[in-house]
């Protein structure tokens, strides 16, 4: 059977903007690939289940998305993803290899005050859990204290989890 395609896999989130689809999901899908029997299976394969937030497809291609603006000041982000853009600030300061993405976003920062492309979260009651941003979120831990009152875009998805 021929692996099923990012182009595939999209069908099957028609609330999802494209925008968040090929920030969060294409590049894992592409990656790591789409199982054939992807609501019973996925969530078996820890890859997925990390991706998803052990969420089943079905909800996410139920969930409403809408555009926003925050800042870290005034949201409540989860702590593990602090914990991921932490270990990669320090992978940027220690490893030259990894210099490149971070070291670009920082650009971004120093210029525009902004990134190029929003941050991705689910807004699971009070708190966000960020979907797809880590490297955008380590840049913000490098820039500073003055990081906590930009106004940065993102999605945001709602409701049916």
């Amino acid at each position: 059977m021929a692996p099923i395609t990012a182009d595939e896999v999209r069908k099957g989130f028609p609330r999802m903007p494209d925008e968040v689809f090929n920030l969060w999901l294409r590049p894992e899908v592409e990656r790591a690939g789409w199982p054939q029997e992807a609501e019973e299976v996925i969530l078996l394969s820890p890859s997925w289940n990390r991706h998803l937030r052990g969420y089943k497809p079905s909800l996410w291609a139920a969930v409403s998305w809408r555009q926003s603006e925050f800042t870290l000041a005034s949201t409540s982000i989860e702590e593990r993803a602090f914990e991921v853009a932490l270990a990669l600030a320090t992978q940027y300061n220690t490893d030259p290899s990894s210099r490149p993405r971070v070291g670009s976003l920082l650009s971004c920062l120093r210029e525009s005050r902004s990134f190029p492309k929003p941050l991705v979260f689910y807004a699971s009651g009070e708190q966000w859990l960020l979907l797809d941003g880590q490297h955008r979120l380590a840049a913000l831990s490098i820039f500073g204290t003055e990081s906590s009152s930009l106004r940065l875009a993102a999605w945001v998805a709602e409701n049916a989890l």
